[in-house]
């Protein structure tokens, strides 16, 4: 991927700095969505007790709600300070680290990814989606969500967020050798967020892809 450029260096340093500097109120604020809708169609693809790569884990939400569904989830952040929340709050293993770092092969039968590969400079996000091919197992689901749009946006807070429509998911998608089997729209689970809009998907790795 090489080295890179001073602008997603900044990106980066933006996103982490938000999140070190307000993870419990961040963790607090997330726990409160309820994405039952989404778990339902991803866990529904997966063996009992599937090992899960929750990516971008935050405060530790899903990992819990996974957890408590009898699933095996860990959770990797960028954030220290959420990891150790999301350790404390849902008791499964949280890493620090980043998805395009991830150098794991067959390991996972889902990878969850729930709002957080938007935080990915674009020319990054394909090697993302290559490490998480590499750490699922062969007929691995991956469960992705990225905000609804075009363009690149950064919040108020400093925030990094690349807008993603269908056609380019799909293309990126096909890119990293997954097999997509469904794509949809879903509104904000937290109330006051009516506005933003949601991109989800659902893709497998095919069997015996390496």
């Amino acid at each position: 991927m090489g080295s890179p450029s001073l602008q997603e260096a900044i990106v980066e340093r933006a996103n982490l700095a938000y999140y070190e500097r307000n993870a419990a109120m961040y963790a607090e604020q997330t726990s409160r969505a309820d994405l039952s809708h989404l778990y339902a169609p991803f866990l529904a693809l997966l063996p009992p007790a599937a090992r899960i790569l929750d990516v971008g884990c935050g405060g530790g939400r899903d990992l819990k709600a996974f957890r408590q569904r009898g699933f095996d989830p860990v959770g990797i952040d960028p954030s220290p300070a959420l990891v150790e929340i999301a350790r404390r709050y849902s008791g499964a293993e949280a890493l620090v680290g980043k998805v395009e770092d991830l150098q794991l092969s067959d390991a996972f039968d889902g990878v969850w990814a729930c709002a957080s590969l938007l935080h990915l400079p674009r020319r990054v996000f394909p090697e993302a989606l290559r490490r998480i091919h590499s750490a699922l197992v062969g007929g691995g689901v991956l469960f992705l969500s990225v905000q609804s749009g075009a363009g690149d946006l950064v919040g108020e807070d400093g925030r990094f967020f690349a807008r993603y429509d269908s056609s380019a998911l799909r293309l990126a998608l096909k890119d990293a050798n997954f097999q997509l089997l469904r794509i949809w729209d879903s509104e904000d689970s937290l109330p006051g967020r009516a506005a933003l809009t949601w991109l989800n998907l659902l893709a497998k790795k095919p069997a015996g892809d390496s």
